[in-house]
């Protein structure tokens, strides 16, 4: 909630939030007004008490969030799709926590390209955000494919990088 007043945000999108379905964190800001959706990571009985990796989240004050079907989950990456209804805009938000390994990667852009040829057909602006792990200055084989995957469906890639302050 601090960084929504002390940024001036409209909607924070997480990776990476370690959460569980009982996340304080998330009940606090739902009791506080914020509209929040998220998909954490299940755990297995047997890493009960393990961290937690994973999960992914969108949260907005004043602000409706309204779930979305993405189609058929992966097992590349964890996501979670809402419209983000502020006003008179209602864009869709799909947040990405892809699975840094390597070894995925083929699967991560397959997996990638089918869900983006599912959401690329709404009729409402598109955000894909997330922390790809992809260097597009530096990951020379993977950033292509990224492109590729993105321009095929007509769609940009803006790269930010943290705010210093």
């Amino acid at each position: 909630m601090d960084m929504f007043r002390d940024h001036q945000l409209t909607v924070l999108a997480l990776t990476e939030t370690w959460h569980d379905t009982d996340s304080p964190v998330f009940g606090r800001c739902r009791s506080s007004g914020y509209s929040v959706a998220d998909h954490p990571h299940l755990r297995t009985r047997d890493d009960h008490l393990s961290v937690n990796h994973g999960s992914v989240a969108v949260a907005a004050p004043g602000t409706s969030l309204s779930p979305l079907s993405a189609g058929p989950s992966s097992s590349i990456f964890e996501i979670v799709v809402s419209y983000v209804t502020t006003g008179s805009s209602r864009p869709a938000v799909v947040v990405v926590d892809p699975s840094d390994s390597q070894s995925v990667a083929a699967q991560f852009f397959d997996d990638l390209s089918a869900l983006l040829e599912r959401l690329v057909v709404l009729s409402a602006p598109l955000f894909i955000i997330g922390d790809f792990n992809i260097r597009l200055d530096q990951d020379v084989r993977h950033a292509e494919q990224l492109r590729s995957v993105t321009e095929a469906l007509g769609l940009q890639i803006s790269r930010t990088a943290p705010n210093p302050s």
